[in-house]
């Protein structure tokens, strides 16, 4: 027959049964080794208990929700940027979560058998929240990887771009003054603020700009643009550019004997003058005649 654990009486007992019981206030209770004297702590102690596993069970949801709000947001900037391999993030975090929940069931089985539960689940829930962040760290550093790796590209590009417009620009107006017979250290510096070069059909052409950075029009045709030639003889008209040294003089007919502008012989042609340069005559003349090297140079606009 089972023992009740508190009786009013003990009258009526056998004594080795009423043995077994002692008084406790106005009732008897069963003397039982380990157990709690008061049973109102008891009670107490199982609601606090029991408030507890609420409580935490509350926590291990929001976190649940919180560490999928986290892999959501992951997901989206991940999903913004072809440099990282999406399909292998998916296939390395589908195997992550296989070996996290082969691990929190083999965690989970070792636990119930052990009667400790509660305390691997907040373990587990902590170890969860460990690798969310890991993933962040990795997946946000290969982001920022991917967005220096593409600034650099972009700056690079622009470098590039940027040494091209200038050489073709550069290239232009230095061949048209020298075919002007204009001082190119002089006048260079002064067109080149005025001339841009744009890309078209795949070319990069220069293009004359005015005062307000737009495209001029050709004043022959206002339908063409104007072009680094024309832009160059309409310096060459201005007062401005009138000065000794900015312009070469035409040369006058004359014999063999007659000389031209910075004492050239009016028969002579300037290699430095031809397009393209002969570099073969330059390399004669100043073999044999270097004054008439310099002279040539500088009618040339190259001193």
């Amino acid at each position: 027959m089972a023992l009740a654990y508190q009786i009013d009486s003990t009258d009526g007992l056998d004594q080795s049964v009423a043995d077994m019981y002692e008084k406790s206030g106005e009732k008897y209770v069963l003397a039982i080794e380990g157990l709690p004297e008061d049973p109102v702590a008891l009670k107490n102690t199982l609601t606090k208990v029991r408030e507890e596993r609420k409580l935490e069970e509350k926590k291990r949801k929001g976190l649940q929700e919180q560490y999928s709000t986290e892999l959501k947001d992951i997901q989206s900037k991940l999903d913004g940027y072809s440099s990282v391999d999406i399909d292998k993030y998916k296939e390395l975090e589908a195997f992550h979560a296989k070996a996290v929940k082969e691990q929190e069931q083999h965690k989970r089985e070792e636990a119930e058998r052990e009667g400790n539960w509660e305390a691997l689940e907040k373990q587990l829930n902590t170890d969860h929240l460990t690798e969310i962040e890991k993933v962040q760290q990795k997946y946000n550093a290969e982001l920022l990887s991917s967005n220096e790796k593409a600034e650099n590209y972009m700056k690079s590009l622009e470098s590039m771009q940027s040494t091209l417009h200038s050489n073709v620009a550069d290239s232009a107006v230095t061949r048209e003054l020298a075919e002007a017979k204009g001082n190119i250290n002089i006048l260079r510096p002064h067109i080149m603020p005025h001339v841009k070069v744009i890309e078209e059909n795949g070319e990069f052409l220069p293009r004359v700009l005015d005062a307000k950075g737009e495209i001029r029009m050709s004043p022959s045709d206002d339908s063409t643009h104007m072009t680094i030639k024309e832009l160059v003889l309409e310096i060459r008209e201005n007062p401005d550019f009138q000065g000794e040294g900015i312009f070469a003089k035409d040369k006058k007919p004359g014999g063999s004997n007659s000389q031209g502008n910075n004492n050239v012989p009016a028969s002579t042609t300037n290699p430095w003058l031809t397009d393209p340069p002969n570099l073969t005559e330059q390399a004669r003349i100043i073999r044999t005649d270097t004054k008439l090297a310099t002279n040539l140079k500088r009618e040339a606009g190259l001193l």
